[in-house]
Protein backbone atom coordinates (compact mmCIF):
# COMPACT_ATOMS: atom_id res chain seq x y z
CA UNK A 1 0.00 0.00 0.00
CA UNK A 2 0.97 3.68 -0.99
CA UNK A 3 2.07 6.32 1.89
CA UNK A 4 -0.38 8.36 0.81
CA UNK A 5 -3.23 5.47 1.17
CA UNK A 6 -1.67 4.20 4.87
CA UNK A 7 -1.83 7.91 5.97
CA UNK A 8 -5.20 8.30 4.91
CA UNK A 9 -6.55 5.59 6.44
CA UNK A 10 -4.94 6.81 9.65
CA UNK A 11 -7.10 9.72 8.96
CA UNK A 12 -10.11 7.89 8.05
CA UNK A 13 -9.64 5.97 11.66
CA UNK A 14 -9.34 9.02 13.83
CA UNK A 15 -12.69 10.22 12.24
CA UNK A 16 -11.67 11.57 9.43
CA UNK A 17 -10.42 14.86 8.99
CA UNK A 18 -13.35 16.97 9.58
CA UNK A 19 -13.20 15.02 12.85
CA UNK A 20 -9.71 16.62 13.97
CA UNK A 21 -9.92 19.74 14.73
CA UNK A 22 -6.15 20.45 15.99
CA UNK A 23 -2.70 18.48 15.31
CA UNK A 24 0.35 19.05 16.32
CA UNK A 25 3.02 16.73 15.03
CA UNK A 26 6.24 16.16 17.04
CA UNK A 27 9.69 14.42 17.33
CA UNK A 28 10.16 10.85 17.40
CA UNK A 29 7.63 9.95 15.22
CA UNK A 30 4.84 11.46 17.96
CA UNK A 31 1.53 12.94 17.17
CA UNK A 32 -1.15 14.86 18.65
CA UNK A 33 -4.17 15.02 17.05
CA UNK A 34 -7.07 16.91 19.19
CA UNK A 35 -10.96 15.30 18.38
CA UNK A 36 -13.94 16.96 18.15
CA UNK A 37 -15.93 13.81 18.80
CA UNK A 38 -13.86 10.95 20.61
CA UNK A 39 -16.64 7.84 19.91
CA UNK A 40 -16.17 8.45 16.30
CA UNK A 41 -11.90 7.43 16.67
CA UNK A 42 -11.61 3.52 16.05
CA UNK A 43 -9.00 3.24 18.62
CA UNK A 44 -8.19 -0.55 18.17
CA UNK A 45 -7.79 -0.49 14.40
CA UNK A 46 -5.35 1.81 14.89
CA UNK A 47 -3.71 0.07 17.65
CA UNK A 48 -3.25 -2.90 15.24
CA UNK A 49 -2.25 -0.99 12.73
CA UNK A 50 1.23 -1.70 10.44
CA UNK A 51 1.55 1.69 10.52
CA UNK A 52 1.26 2.66 14.51
CA UNK A 53 3.57 1.57 17.12
CA UNK A 54 0.94 2.93 20.10
CA UNK A 55 -1.86 4.95 20.16
CA UNK A 56 -3.95 6.08 22.98
CA UNK A 57 -6.99 8.15 23.34
CA UNK A 58 -7.43 9.97 26.48
CA UNK A 59 -10.52 12.57 26.09
CA UNK A 60 -10.19 14.56 23.24
CA UNK A 61 -6.81 13.88 22.61
CA UNK A 62 -5.28 11.00 20.59
CA UNK A 63 -1.35 10.43 20.50
CA UNK A 64 -0.26 8.51 17.59
CA UNK A 65 3.00 6.56 17.83
CA UNK A 66 3.96 6.03 13.82
CA UNK A 67 6.28 4.28 12.16
CA UNK A 68 9.27 5.55 10.17
CA UNK A 69 8.57 8.13 7.09
CA UNK A 70 5.05 8.78 7.75
CA UNK A 71 4.71 11.80 10.63
CA UNK A 72 5.77 14.20 7.36
CA UNK A 73 3.40 12.85 4.96
CA UNK A 74 0.59 12.89 7.80
CA UNK A 75 0.96 16.54 8.55
CA UNK A 76 0.90 17.31 4.09
CA UNK A 77 -2.49 15.42 3.59
CA UNK A 78 -3.58 16.95 7.07
CA UNK A 79 -2.77 20.63 5.88
CA UNK A 80 -3.97 19.93 2.45
CA UNK A 81 -7.39 18.49 3.68
CA UNK A 82 -7.66 21.45 6.18
CA UNK A 83 -7.42 23.83 2.63
CA UNK A 84 -9.94 21.72 1.05
CA UNK A 85 -12.76 21.60 3.52
CA UNK A 86 -12.03 25.39 4.49
CA UNK A 87 -12.87 26.35 0.71
CA UNK A 88 -15.53 23.87 0.66
CA UNK A 89 -16.99 26.02 3.40
CA UNK A 90 -16.82 29.50 1.42
CA UNK A 91 -20.16 30.47 -0.35
CA UNK A 92 -19.96 31.16 -4.05
CA UNK A 93 -19.93 34.87 -3.40
CA UNK A 94 -17.08 34.87 -0.98
CA UNK A 95 -15.35 32.09 -3.24
CA UNK A 96 -15.86 34.79 -6.41
CA UNK A 97 -14.42 37.88 -3.99
CA UNK A 98 -11.17 35.58 -3.24
CA UNK A 99 -10.66 35.10 -5.99
CA UNK A 100 -11.49 38.47 -7.72
CA UNK A 101 -9.08 40.19 -4.31
CA UNK A 102 -6.59 37.45 -4.97
CA UNK A 103 -6.28 38.79 -9.17
CA UNK A 104 -6.08 42.30 -8.83
CA UNK A 105 -4.15 42.83 -4.89
CA UNK A 106 -1.00 42.14 -6.62
CA UNK A 107 -1.02 44.67 -9.41
CA UNK A 108 -2.21 47.97 -7.23
CA UNK A 109 1.35 48.61 -6.27
CA UNK A 110 1.93 49.11 -10.51
CA UNK A 111 -1.20 50.59 -10.56
CA UNK A 112 -1.11 53.01 -7.89
CA UNK A 113 2.68 54.17 -9.12
CA UNK A 114 1.17 54.58 -12.71
CA UNK A 115 -1.66 56.70 -11.27
CA UNK A 116 -0.04 59.30 -8.93
CA UNK A 117 2.67 59.49 -11.77
CA UNK A 118 -0.30 60.29 -14.42
CA UNK A 119 -1.32 63.32 -11.99
CA UNK A 120 1.93 64.65 -11.20
CA UNK A 121 2.42 64.77 -14.89
CA UNK A 122 -0.50 66.37 -15.31
CA UNK A 123 0.35 69.10 -13.22
CA UNK A 124 3.70 69.83 -14.46
CA UNK A 125 1.91 70.28 -17.93
CA UNK A 126 -0.66 72.47 -15.92
CA UNK A 127 1.61 74.62 -14.23
CA UNK A 128 3.98 75.27 -17.10
CA UNK A 129 7.07 73.21 -16.10
CA UNK A 130 6.83 70.96 -18.72
CA UNK A 131 5.97 71.88 -22.37
CA UNK A 132 2.91 69.85 -24.01
CA UNK A 133 4.33 67.68 -26.70
CA UNK A 134 8.02 67.71 -25.99
CA UNK A 135 10.12 64.68 -24.99
CA UNK A 136 9.54 64.72 -21.33
CA UNK A 137 6.27 64.81 -20.94
CA UNK A 138 5.76 62.37 -23.81
CA UNK A 139 8.04 60.12 -21.98
CA UNK A 140 6.30 60.23 -18.33
CA UNK A 141 3.28 59.83 -19.86
CA UNK A 142 4.32 56.85 -21.56
CA UNK A 143 6.02 55.31 -18.34
CA UNK A 144 2.89 55.73 -16.61
CA UNK A 145 0.45 54.61 -19.91
CA UNK A 146 2.25 51.49 -20.24
CA UNK A 147 1.10 50.05 -17.00
CA UNK A 148 -2.63 50.39 -18.28
CA UNK A 149 -1.97 49.51 -21.66
CA UNK A 150 -0.10 46.12 -20.78
CA UNK A 151 -3.20 45.23 -17.72
CA UNK A 152 -3.89 41.84 -19.91
CA UNK A 153 -0.45 40.82 -19.37
CA UNK A 154 -0.11 41.69 -15.23
CA UNK A 155 -3.87 40.57 -15.19
CA UNK A 156 -2.46 37.35 -16.76
CA UNK A 157 -0.03 36.92 -14.47
CA UNK A 158 -1.57 37.04 -11.07
CA UNK A 159 -5.06 35.24 -12.93
CA UNK A 160 -3.03 32.60 -13.56
CA UNK A 161 -1.56 31.98 -9.87
CA UNK A 162 -5.07 32.29 -8.79
CA UNK A 163 -6.24 29.79 -10.75
CA UNK A 164 -3.52 27.92 -10.83
CA UNK A 165 -2.14 27.77 -14.43
CA UNK A 166 1.03 28.41 -15.72
CA UNK A 167 1.51 32.29 -15.11
CA UNK A 168 4.12 32.54 -18.03
CA UNK A 169 2.02 30.87 -20.97
CA UNK A 170 -0.47 33.50 -19.51
CA UNK A 171 1.64 35.98 -19.96
CA UNK A 172 2.32 34.75 -23.32
CA UNK A 173 -1.09 34.50 -24.40
CA UNK A 174 -2.00 38.17 -23.11
CA UNK A 175 1.31 39.55 -25.20
CA UNK A 176 -0.35 37.62 -27.99
CA UNK A 177 -3.33 39.68 -28.18
CA UNK A 178 -1.57 42.48 -27.41
CA UNK A 179 1.34 42.01 -30.17
CA UNK A 180 1.27 44.88 -33.12
CA UNK A 181 1.30 42.82 -35.80
CA UNK A 182 -2.07 40.80 -34.61
CA UNK A 183 -4.08 44.39 -33.66
CA UNK A 184 -2.45 45.60 -37.12
CA UNK A 185 -4.27 42.92 -39.08
CA UNK A 186 -7.26 42.69 -37.12
CA UNK A 187 -7.85 46.65 -37.52
CA UNK A 188 -6.96 46.15 -41.70
CA UNK A 189 -8.48 43.28 -41.93
CA UNK A 190 -11.87 42.59 -40.37
CA UNK A 191 -13.63 40.08 -41.26
CA UNK A 192 -10.53 37.69 -40.71
CA UNK A 193 -10.77 34.12 -40.18
CA UNK A 194 -8.67 31.23 -39.01
CA UNK A 195 -9.27 28.03 -41.12
CA UNK A 196 -13.38 29.23 -41.03
CA UNK A 197 -12.94 30.18 -37.30
CA UNK A 198 -14.67 33.67 -37.71
CA UNK A 199 -11.98 36.73 -35.56
CA UNK A 200 -13.88 39.97 -34.20
CA UNK A 201 -11.78 42.63 -35.01
CA UNK A 202 -11.01 43.86 -31.01
CA UNK A 203 -7.93 45.42 -29.42
CA UNK A 204 -7.51 44.23 -26.24
CA UNK A 205 -4.88 47.04 -25.20
CA UNK A 206 -6.05 48.63 -21.26
CA UNK A 207 -8.92 45.24 -21.40
CA UNK A 208 -9.73 43.46 -18.01
CA UNK A 209 -12.57 40.86 -17.98
CA UNK A 210 -11.40 39.16 -21.50
CA UNK A 211 -7.80 38.05 -19.84
CA UNK A 212 -9.62 36.87 -16.94
CA UNK A 213 -11.73 34.26 -18.67
CA UNK A 214 -9.05 33.04 -20.51
CA UNK A 215 -6.64 32.36 -18.12
CA UNK A 216 -9.62 30.75 -16.51
CA UNK A 217 -10.12 28.39 -19.38
CA UNK A 218 -6.76 27.48 -19.47
CA UNK A 219 -6.23 26.42 -16.45
CA UNK A 220 -8.75 23.72 -17.03
CA UNK A 221 -7.31 22.74 -20.69
CA UNK A 222 -3.82 22.40 -18.68
CA UNK A 223 -5.43 20.29 -15.57
CA UNK A 224 -6.85 17.82 -18.52
CA UNK A 225 -3.46 17.75 -20.77
CA UNK A 226 -2.17 17.19 -17.45
CA UNK A 227 -3.98 13.81 -16.99
CA UNK A 228 -4.29 12.78 -20.32
CA UNK A 229 -0.25 13.41 -21.93
CA UNK A 230 2.32 10.94 -20.99
CA UNK A 231 5.02 12.07 -18.78
CA UNK A 232 7.54 11.75 -22.09
CA UNK A 233 5.68 13.97 -24.37
CA UNK A 234 4.48 16.29 -21.95
CA UNK A 235 7.30 18.81 -21.89
CA UNK A 236 7.30 19.31 -25.53
CA UNK A 237 3.34 18.76 -26.45
CA UNK A 238 1.71 20.32 -23.87
CA UNK A 239 3.23 24.34 -24.05
CA UNK A 240 2.63 23.95 -27.80
CA UNK A 241 -1.30 22.87 -27.83
CA UNK A 242 -1.85 25.31 -24.61
CA UNK A 243 -0.55 28.59 -26.46
CA UNK A 244 -2.31 27.32 -29.83
CA UNK A 245 -5.25 25.69 -28.28
CA UNK A 246 -5.83 28.55 -25.71
CA UNK A 247 -5.03 31.69 -27.72
CA UNK A 248 -7.24 30.58 -30.58
CA UNK A 249 -10.12 30.21 -27.90
CA UNK A 250 -9.57 33.14 -26.73
CA UNK A 251 -9.87 35.22 -29.94
CA UNK A 252 -12.71 33.73 -31.54
CA UNK A 253 -15.23 32.96 -28.01
CA UNK A 254 -13.85 34.57 -24.59
CA UNK A 255 -12.07 37.22 -25.83
CA UNK A 256 -15.39 38.58 -27.51
CA UNK A 257 -17.26 37.68 -24.28
CA UNK A 258 -15.26 39.17 -22.30
CA UNK A 259 -15.26 42.27 -24.38
CA UNK A 260 -19.39 42.73 -24.46
CA UNK A 261 -19.41 42.00 -20.48
CA UNK A 262 -16.79 45.00 -20.55
CA UNK A 263 -18.16 47.35 -22.77
CA UNK A 264 -21.93 46.54 -21.07
CA UNK A 265 -20.36 47.69 -17.36
CA UNK A 266 -19.07 50.43 -18.76
CA UNK A 267 -22.85 51.44 -20.23
CA UNK A 268 -24.33 50.92 -17.25
CA UNK A 269 -22.05 52.80 -15.19
CA UNK A 270 -21.84 55.98 -18.13
CA UNK A 271 -25.49 55.70 -18.06
CA UNK A 272 -25.22 56.21 -13.93
CA UNK A 273 -22.58 59.04 -14.27
CA UNK A 274 -25.28 60.57 -16.68
CA UNK A 275 -28.35 60.46 -14.78
CA UNK A 276 -28.09 59.70 -10.72
CA UNK A 277 -23.87 60.20 -10.67
CA UNK A 278 -23.95 61.12 -6.86
CA UNK A 279 -25.40 57.84 -5.89
CA UNK A 280 -22.36 55.36 -6.13
CA UNK A 281 -19.77 58.30 -4.43
CA UNK A 282 -22.59 58.79 -1.87
CA UNK A 283 -22.95 54.72 -1.24
CA UNK A 284 -19.41 54.61 -1.15
CA UNK A 285 -19.01 57.39 1.28
CA UNK A 286 -21.23 55.93 3.77
CA UNK A 287 -21.14 52.30 3.50
CA UNK A 288 -16.85 52.49 3.64
CA UNK A 289 -16.69 50.92 7.10
CA UNK A 290 -18.80 47.95 6.24
CA UNK A 291 -17.66 47.64 2.87
CA UNK A 292 -13.78 47.51 3.78
CA UNK A 293 -14.44 44.77 6.91
CA UNK A 294 -16.23 42.79 4.24
CA UNK A 295 -13.43 43.06 1.63
CA UNK A 296 -15.82 44.16 -0.57
CA UNK A 297 -13.71 47.14 -2.70
CA UNK A 298 -12.00 44.14 -3.79
CA UNK A 299 -15.01 43.02 -6.10
CA UNK A 300 -15.65 46.16 -7.46
CA UNK A 301 -11.66 46.64 -8.93
CA UNK A 302 -12.58 45.04 -12.29
CA UNK A 303 -15.80 47.91 -12.67
CA UNK A 304 -13.81 50.24 -11.99
CA UNK A 305 -10.78 49.65 -14.02
CA UNK A 306 -13.51 48.74 -16.73
CA UNK A 307 -14.58 52.21 -16.42
CA UNK A 308 -11.18 53.62 -16.87
CA UNK A 309 -9.78 52.09 -19.69
CA UNK A 310 -13.56 52.30 -21.90
CA UNK A 311 -14.72 55.77 -20.23
CA UNK A 312 -10.78 57.32 -19.23
CA UNK A 313 -12.40 58.10 -15.56
CA UNK A 314 -13.73 55.95 -12.99
CA UNK A 315 -16.23 57.23 -10.25
CA UNK A 316 -17.11 53.96 -7.99
CA UNK A 317 -13.90 53.45 -5.90
CA UNK A 318 -11.82 56.37 -5.71
CA UNK A 319 -14.20 59.57 -4.69
CA UNK A 320 -16.24 57.99 -2.56
CA UNK A 321 -13.38 56.08 -1.18
CA UNK A 322 -11.36 59.33 -0.49
CA UNK A 323 -14.11 61.16 0.94
CA UNK A 324 -14.69 58.21 3.63
CA UNK A 325 -10.91 57.94 4.57
CA UNK A 326 -11.10 61.69 4.94
CA UNK A 327 -14.06 61.45 7.05
CA UNK A 328 -12.57 58.87 9.20
CA UNK A 329 -9.00 61.46 9.25
CA UNK A 330 -11.66 63.70 10.82
CA UNK A 331 -12.94 61.21 13.13
CA UNK A 332 -9.68 59.81 14.56
CA UNK A 333 -8.41 63.51 15.21
CA UNK A 334 -11.29 64.66 16.96
CA UNK A 335 -10.58 61.56 19.11
CA UNK A 336 -7.52 62.63 19.86
CA UNK A 337 -8.31 66.04 20.76
CA UNK A 338 -11.09 65.10 23.72
CA UNK A 339 -9.46 62.05 24.96
CA UNK A 340 -7.98 62.11 28.22
CA UNK A 341 -5.59 59.03 27.97
CA UNK A 342 -2.51 60.13 26.54
CA UNK A 343 -1.57 56.81 24.99
CA UNK A 344 -5.04 57.03 23.51
CA UNK A 345 -4.92 60.18 21.91
CA UNK A 346 -1.08 59.24 20.56
CA UNK A 347 -2.89 56.32 19.03
CA UNK A 348 -5.58 58.56 17.38
CA UNK A 349 -3.72 60.93 16.12
CA UNK A 350 -1.20 57.88 14.23
CA UNK A 351 -4.68 56.95 13.10
CA UNK A 352 -5.51 60.16 11.45
CA UNK A 353 -2.78 60.47 9.81
CA UNK A 354 -2.52 56.92 8.27
CA UNK A 355 -6.60 57.82 6.96
CA UNK A 356 -5.10 60.55 5.02
CA UNK A 357 -2.53 58.66 3.73
CA UNK A 358 -5.30 56.17 2.64
CA UNK A 359 -5.17 53.70 5.30
CA UNK A 360 -8.57 53.87 7.36
CA UNK A 361 -7.89 50.36 9.29
CA UNK A 362 -6.60 51.92 12.76
CA UNK A 363 -9.64 54.40 12.72
CA UNK A 364 -12.07 51.86 12.02
CA UNK A 365 -11.34 49.53 13.99
CA UNK A 366 -8.88 50.93 16.90
CA UNK A 367 -11.66 54.08 17.38
CA UNK A 368 -14.83 53.75 15.53
CA UNK A 369 -15.81 50.51 16.36
CA UNK A 370 -14.80 50.69 19.90
CA UNK A 371 -16.15 54.09 20.92
CA UNK A 372 -19.40 53.28 18.48
CA UNK A 373 -20.95 56.75 18.02
CA UNK A 374 -17.95 58.19 16.01
CA UNK A 375 -18.28 55.30 13.69
CA UNK A 376 -21.81 57.04 12.99
CA UNK A 377 -19.58 60.26 12.52
CA UNK A 378 -17.58 58.91 10.15
CA UNK A 379 -20.71 56.87 7.80
CA UNK A 380 -22.05 60.58 7.79
CA UNK A 381 -19.09 62.50 7.37
CA UNK A 382 -17.83 60.08 4.33
CA UNK A 383 -21.89 60.41 2.94
CA UNK A 384 -21.42 63.73 2.62
CA UNK A 385 -18.25 63.99 1.14
CA UNK A 386 -19.59 61.53 -1.47
CA UNK A 387 -22.47 63.15 -2.04
CA UNK A 388 -20.56 66.28 -2.94
CA UNK A 389 -18.33 64.11 -5.53
CA UNK A 390 -21.58 63.15 -7.00
CA UNK A 391 -23.21 66.32 -7.81
CA UNK A 392 -19.84 67.88 -9.36
CA UNK A 393 -19.58 64.68 -10.69
CA UNK A 394 -15.65 64.39 -9.14
CA UNK A 395 -13.90 61.67 -11.51
CA UNK A 396 -10.34 59.89 -11.15
CA UNK A 397 -8.50 59.86 -14.31
CA UNK A 398 -5.69 56.97 -12.99
CA UNK A 399 -5.69 54.25 -10.42
CA UNK A 400 -3.83 55.46 -6.86
CA UNK A 401 -4.84 54.98 -3.09
CA UNK A 402 -7.71 57.44 -1.86
CA UNK A 403 -5.34 59.93 -0.23
CA UNK A 404 -4.02 63.01 0.20
CA UNK A 405 -1.02 62.28 -1.76
CA UNK A 406 -2.90 60.52 -4.85
CA UNK A 407 -4.80 63.94 -5.30
CA UNK A 408 -3.24 64.61 -8.57
CA UNK A 409 -4.91 61.95 -10.07
CA UNK A 410 -8.15 64.39 -10.17
CA UNK A 411 -6.48 66.83 -12.01
CA UNK A 412 -8.36 67.43 -15.42
CA UNK A 413 -8.50 70.84 -18.06
CA UNK A 414 -11.63 71.45 -15.52
CA UNK A 415 -12.42 72.58 -11.99
CA UNK A 416 -12.34 68.44 -11.27
CA UNK A 417 -9.40 68.68 -8.72
CA UNK A 418 -10.70 72.07 -7.11
CA UNK A 419 -14.04 70.06 -6.40
CA UNK A 420 -11.93 66.72 -5.12
CA UNK A 421 -10.58 69.58 -2.72
CA UNK A 422 -13.95 70.62 -1.78
CA UNK A 423 -15.22 66.96 -1.54
CA UNK A 424 -11.95 66.04 0.95
CA UNK A 425 -12.22 69.56 3.25
CA UNK A 426 -16.12 68.18 3.74
CA UNK A 427 -15.57 64.82 4.38
CA UNK A 428 -12.96 65.84 7.07
CA UNK A 429 -15.03 68.38 8.87
CA UNK A 430 -17.95 66.89 8.91
CA UNK A 431 -16.24 63.73 10.37
CA UNK A 432 -14.31 66.37 12.84
CA UNK A 433 -17.47 68.54 13.94
CA UNK A 434 -19.90 65.32 14.24
CA UNK A 435 -17.83 63.36 16.13
CA UNK A 436 -17.21 66.40 18.35
CA UNK A 437 -20.94 67.27 18.98
CA UNK A 438 -22.13 63.26 19.50
CA UNK A 439 -19.19 62.35 21.93
CA UNK A 440 -17.86 59.41 22.94
CA UNK A 441 -17.53 57.26 26.19
CA UNK A 442 -13.70 56.93 26.93
CA UNK A 443 -12.44 53.64 26.61
CA UNK A 444 -11.51 51.33 29.32
CA UNK A 445 -7.75 50.87 30.27
CA UNK A 446 -7.75 47.00 29.05
CA UNK A 447 -8.95 48.45 25.82
CA UNK A 448 -6.57 50.97 25.03
CA UNK A 449 -4.25 48.49 26.32
CA UNK A 450 -5.07 46.27 23.37
CA UNK A 451 -5.61 48.97 20.77
CA UNK A 452 -2.47 50.02 21.63
CA UNK A 453 -0.42 47.17 21.56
Amino acid sequence: METTQVVQTLIDLSGKRENILDYTIGDSNLVLLETNDPEKVKLEELQESDAVVEAILRKQHLTLHLKDGLKDELSELLMVQEEAVEEEEQTVLQKVMNTIQGIFTPILTPLAGAGILQGITILLTTTGVLETGMAEEGILNTISDAVFYFMPILLAFSAAREFKASPYLAATIASFLLHPDLIFGLENFPGSDFFHIPIQSINYANSVIPIILIVWAQSYIERYLKKIMPEILAPVVNPVVILVVVSLLGLSILGPIGNFVGTGIASVLGYFTQTIPWLVPTLMGALSPFVIMGGVHYSLFPAATVSLSELGYETILSPGMLAANMAHAGVALAVALRTKKTAYRSYSISAAVTATMGVSQPALYGIELILKRPLIAAILGGGMGGLYAGIFNVRAFAFANPSLPALPVYLDSSSNIVHAIIMVLISFAAGFILTWVFGFEEPSDEVVDQATA
